[in-house]
């Protein structure tokens, strides 16, 4: 059951627009993806370990941790949706019914799992390799300095 009930979530969480905005415009400072990941965690706890829980204790919930963690409180009814959501997969799994809760979750748009990921890959920036051979450029090209963040400085040439 728990790892059918995860499997829902990320599959709602990553169609949670209000989230990735809030995720994108770090909202919950420079690591808000895996604090949405850890909000993803103790929703799913919250929801497996309280036997009698219904949409309003989920969208409270809900509402709870993005304003505690990401200061951001959702006009949208969104967290409403999501607590729908997920009781009626709760209920559906609880039941033992696995062949509706199938059946339900594939009514549920694609997800968008890109953002939501755990890893973040980090794009390679090209290198551009000037092959002139004057002195000037020789000397400039041997004395840039890195800063610390990893930036290179690039300073003017002068003419």
């Amino acid at each position: 059951m728990e790892q059918a009930f995860n499997k829902v979530i990320k599959h709602v969480f990553s169609n949670w627009t209000g989230l990735k905005l809030a995720v994108e415009h770090s909202m919950a400072g420079p690591n808000s993806k895996e604090v949405a990941l850890r909000c993803l965690s103790q929703l799913e706890d919250y929801c497996l370990h309280n036997s009698d829980i219904n949409e309003d204790d989920i969208q409270d919930f809900l509402d709870d941790i993005m304003d505690e963690n990401f200061n951001t409180v959702f006009e949208d009814d969104s967290t409403r949706d999501i607590g729908v959501i997920l009781c009626r997969f709760l209920q559906l799994l609880r039941a033992g019914d696995e062949a509706a809760c199938e059946s339900e979750y594939h009514k549920l748009p694609a997800p968008d799992f890109g953002w939501l990921e755990h890893t973040t890959k980090h794009a390679q920036v090209p290198q551009v390799v000037d092959n002139c051979s004057s002195d000037e450029n020789n000397e400039s090209d041997s004395e840039t300095p890195m800063e610390e963040d990893g930036w290179t400085v690039v300073k003017s040439k002068k003419r």
